[in-house]
């Protein structure tokens, strides 16, 4: 999901993962080590992020 900046698409995320009574795990593009980590790696990424819970990759915003 792609679109502008504090237009809703993380809170959107949320609301599905919890309206669906799953436990996930936050993932925020934001920060450049996470970025930087999927990015390089996007399988190993993936796989160190498994488990339990759901991933919840939030999405990159467009300026």
């Amino acid at each position: 999901m792609t679109g502008a900046r504090q237009f809703g698409k993380s809170t959107l995320l949320k609301h599905i993962a919890q309206s669906q009574g799953k436990y996930y795990q936050y993932i925020n593009f934001d920060d450049p080590l996470q970025l930087a980590q999927a990015s390089a790696e996007p399988m190993l990424f993936m796989l160190n992020h498994t488990g339990k819970t759901e991933l919840l990759a939030l999405p990159i915003s467009y300026l």
